[in-house]
């Protein structure tokens, strides 16, 4: 049998696709190359720049295990993983601390160290919640939180581009520094230049828009440089190129760890930075996932990809790189090129290492054009997460986000995530307190005969009439925001002749989810009011859960009628008006009081109570027609 294969068919089975994989690959290592060394100018710069070089070999070496590990072994064959704005600009602020607070020969040793760590303790948390499988819980993240967090990072990362251009940091407090930067040529550049780069970002969305840019903008500015007569030299000493790059240096984390020169109090005032780095990849990755899941239509396994994210990350630890996780934009920026299988991974870790090989022409940037570059990705981030989300959040919620982005920008990332937490859950509390916890308030009577009392003073005018029952169905979860409302509740109903003298009051936990000790306090409140009433009280308690928390404080006892479902409530009520159908005062349920007053006399009994013997005898069972499950015990006193 001969099989014949067309030219069209080797081309659309085999060399489209891996020529697809190939160029989607290559373009979006292009990219990777372009943001790795925005981010390394962005954490080593000001004081730290003589150590860019350093800067350089941590950022790429991270992004090639990273992308590797994460790219091999995750739930999308196309994935780009690699540094994220989030994260750097957490590790950004941190050296810039270290370098006012310090020499910058001290500085830089701590930074590097303080890294790497970042990096271990990064890849030990997303490993342990992958493990646990806790990826679903860390979702449960105020959004209100996550969109402040991420409006202080799109703030932080326009700051950092602006002291990235400027050569220095440009504080808004010091008006010395704005003056001086207003007129520094360098800053305008890269200024209108992040300009450029957010317009024909917002006019052409395509995969290449933005190292195209970045491109043509190094051709021009080389162009004008050559054009003027300013040499490389020149341009590097006036600070329109980078100096002193020199080689990539890549960093060994056990002989930095390990020196005797590491202040290790220095390292434990900054271990605040390293929870928050690890915050937000967590979150990052987390939030990631999620809209990949939703933008290629394939299921992902969050706690796997969590578990594969540590491990790149401990191994990127361990090789002296920088934290990286899943980037949405240059994972769709390489589905969208046409990348469908892991041949596209090799091919972007193939330029990464193509760039590590021709390391000198970093030399040849203009500082302007990356801080551009990140100036056009802090505005998108800013305008994303603190301008879009105020159509989608209450007055309250978004003031949450102003709040936590202005705390961020003006003190502490870790301060300001711990407020907005903090804030969140005392908006939760309040928002369950005034909701309801009360579902349905109504009036049940209970005859023998079936007849009915519409009205709870028609009960209290004709007490033969039978017992009134008042049913209180209770929804949510009651606890020390709104217990106290069903506490007045109850006394209103009281003082307000709102149940009847022997009749009952029945609180229905059918809908209720839980209860805290304050409810329980609660409630024995409100047995104390409706025994004072001479009423009886009951419980309809569906769960163990609830009824142990009851019992455990004291609200159930033996004497105390309990039931499983309303229904039986009913029932029960029914039979004990029927036996019992006009009690005067709750002392005549008993059976003494209930013999005086059938006979009139209260000197008759005593002769009849002589013969007797007590007896103890189990609960009596209520069930409902057709069922033999216990559903309730009550004990009538002797």
């Amino acid at each position: 049998m001969t099989v014949v294969i067309s030219r069209s068919d080797v081309w659309s089975r085999l060399i489209g696709p891996t020529l697809g994989d190939a160029m989607a690959g290559g373009l979006t290592g292009v990219v990777t190359v372009t943001f790795a060394l925005a981010y390394a100018a962005l954490m080593f710069s000001g004081p730290l720049l003589p150590q860019l070089g350093v800067g350089l070999g941590v950022t790429l070496i991270g992004t090639m295990v990273v992308a590797t590990i994460v790219g091999l072994r995750g739930s999308l064959p196309f994935a780009a993983a690699g540094p994220d704005s989030s994260s750097v600009v957490v590790i950004a602020v941190m050296g810039s601390d270290l370098a006012a607070r310090h020499s910058p020969e001290v500085a830089a040793r701590h930074f590097i160290v303080l890294t790497v760590l970042s990096t271990l303790v990064s890849g030990m948390v997303l490993f342990a919640l992958g493990t646990l499988r806790l990826g679903r819980a860390v979702r449960y993240t105020p959004f209100p939180v996550i969109a402040g967090f991420m409006s202080t990072i799109g703030l932080l990362i326009i700051a950092s581009a602006l002291a990235l251009a400027n050569g220095a940091p440009v504080r808004l407090s010091d008006w010395s520094t704005v003056v001086s930067a207003a007129q520094n040529p360098h800053l305008i550049a890269g200024l209108g230049f992040g300009l450029i780069m957010l317009i024909a970002t917002r006019l052409w969305n395509g995969a290449s828009t933005t190292p195209l840019l970045v491109l043509v903008a190094i051709i021009v500015a080389h162009l004008v440089r050559i054009a003027t007569g300013i040499t490389v030299e020149e341009a590097r000493a006036s600070g329109w190129l980078f100096s002193g790059v020199g080689e990539i240096a890549f960093v060994n984390p056990l002989r930095h760890i390990s020196a005797l020169a590491i202040d290790w109090q220095i390292i434990g005032n900054n271990l605040g930075y390293i929870g928050v780095v690890s915050l937000a990849t967590t979150l990052v990755v987390l939030l990631n996932e999620t809209g990949l899941e939703a933008a290629t239509g394939r299921d992902i396994d969050v706690d796997h990809e969590l578990r594969w994210h540590g491990a790149a990350n401990l191994a990127a630890g361990f090789a002296g790189g920088l934290v990286g996780n899943i980037s949405i934009g240059r994972t769709m920026l390489n589905y969208q090129c046409g990348a469908r299988t892991r041949l596209s991974v090799f091919t972007m870790v193939g330029v990464l290492a193509l760039f590590v090989a021709f390391s000198r022409l970093v030399g040849y940037l203009p500082p302007f054009i990356l801080g551009g570059v990140l100036l056009s990705l802090g505005a998108s981030i800013t305008q994303e997460w603190l301008m879009r989300s105020r159509a989608k959040l209450s007055h309250l919620d978004y003031g949450l986000v102003i709040l936590t982005a202005a705390i961020g920008v003006l003190g502490s990332i870790s301060f300001a995530v711990a407020a907005g937490l903090a804030l969140s859950c005392l908006l939760f509390v309040l928002a369950c307190a005034y909701s309801p916890v009360i579902c349905k308030d109504y009036l049940h009577p209970a005859h023998g005969d079936g007849r009915l009392s519409p009205t709870v003073q028609e009960a209290n005018s004709r007490p033969e009439s039978g017992r009134l029952l008042r049913i209180i169905e209770l929804q949510g979860f009651i606890f020390f925001g709104n217990a106290n409302r069903l506490t007045e509740r109850v006394r209103q109903c009281l003082m307000g002749r709102g149940l009847a003298v022997g009749g009952a009051l029945v609180l229905d936990f059918t809908r209720v989810i839980g209860l805290d000790s304050a409810a329980v306090f609660a409630l024995s409140r409100i047995q104390q009011l409706i025994a004072a009433a001479g009423a009886d009280l009951a419980f309809v308690v569906p769960t163990r859960e609830l009824a142990h928390a009851l019992k455990q404080g004291g609200v159930l006892g033996e004497t105390v009628p309990s039931f499983q479902e309303l229904a039986h409530a009913f029932e029960f009520y029914e039979e004990l008006a029927s036996v019992d159908p006009a009690p005067a005062i709750r002392g005549e349920r008993n059976f003494v009081g209930q013999l005086t007053t059938k006979i009139g006399v209260a000197d008759a009994t005593a002769p009849l109570l002589s013969h007797p013997r007590r007896r103890e005898r189990e609960p009596f069972d209520v069930s409902s027609p057709g069922s033999d499950e216990r559903s309730t015990s009550h004990s009538t006193p002797i």
